[in-house]
């Protein structure tokens, strides 16, 4: 069970001498960007992925560089182990996190409770004999995710309903568009945040990480063909990006992060 270490090589070696992994993608990724020379796959080794969104391109160098047998699993503390799914569902879905255990039900529900027709997103709601029922109402527990349930019972969670951005009216879900950004050649971060301005309004901002030799003119073309459907955004590059120990990203350091260089930028620029 990786922690949250900045020693990826001590984490890397620890992997090759385990048959059973579980880590969160944004550990997994460092220690692949870091340390994968030290990694030997192996087709008995299980990996368990949790705690994050995994991409297809993460998804594809864990199953390279450790052994194709990885299962993405999602849940919470107040509820345990909630879905489970090979890592072949990604694919199936943005977002795919697999579909309930034995004994759990997860449905989707609008704002009212009122259960919602397969495919429709909207928030997610859990019933099951491990969830604490000090967290539960009328039997369900909420995990403040946003997503939908298909025919096949296939959760995908879509963002945390607080993630939700709403510019001018505009309603815009982050995690779907940042999980697209990520898979382009070139982009190793991404996060859309909305950022306050000195008026009181806000403007919407994409931040990415980038390598410093990228051809940044061809990223920010494939950045627009990702945002076409969006409010307009400012592109915005940067180092890296704010994340807690379980790889979370902390969108309201970001966002004042970014709205202290954007002021600056401004101030700078001749009246």
């Amino acid at each position: 069970m990786l922690p949250a270490t900045p020693n990826a090589d001590g984490a890397a070696r620890a992997i090759a001498n385990a048959n059973l992994v579980l880590a969160s993608p944004i550990d997994l990724e460092r220690v692949l960007d870091q340390a994968s020379h030290l990694l030997i796959p192996d087709p008995n080794r299980r990996t368990f992925v949790a705690g994050g969104r995994l991409s297809p391109r993460l998804s594809e160098r864990i199953c390279r560089h450790l052994g194709p047998e990885m299962t993405i699993m999602y849940g919470s503390a107040e509820a345990a182990w909630v879905c489970r799914g090979k890592a072949e569902v990604i694919d199936r879905a943005v977002g795919a996190v697999g579909r309930p255990l034995p004994r759990v039900e997860v449905e989707v529900v609008d704002d009212q409770d009122r259960l919602l027709p397969l495919g429709i997103e909207g928030r997610v709601r859990i019933k099951s004999p491990y969830v604490i029922m000090a967290h539960a109402k009328n039997g369900w527990f909420y995990p403040g995710d946003r997503g939908t349930v298909d025919s096949n019972r296939l959760l995908s969670i879509a963002g945390r309903i607080d993630d939700v951005i709403n510019i001018g009216g505009a309603k815009l879900a982050p995690a779907p568009l940042e999980a697209a950004l990520i898979d382009i050649a070139g982009v190793e971060d991404a996060a859309i945040v909305a950022v306050p301005s000195e008026d009181g309004s806000e403007r919407l901002v994409v931040a990415t990480v980038t390598p410093a030799n990228a051809n940044w003119r061809d990223i920010e073309i494939l950045i627009g063909g990702v945002m076409r459907r969006g409010p307009p955004y400012l592109n915005v590059r940067v180092e890296s990006l704010p994340r807690n120990q379980m790889g979370k990203l902390e969108r309201r350091r970001l966002a004042s992060y970014l709205s202290s260089v954007i002021s600056a930028v401004d101030a700078a620029r001749p009246s």
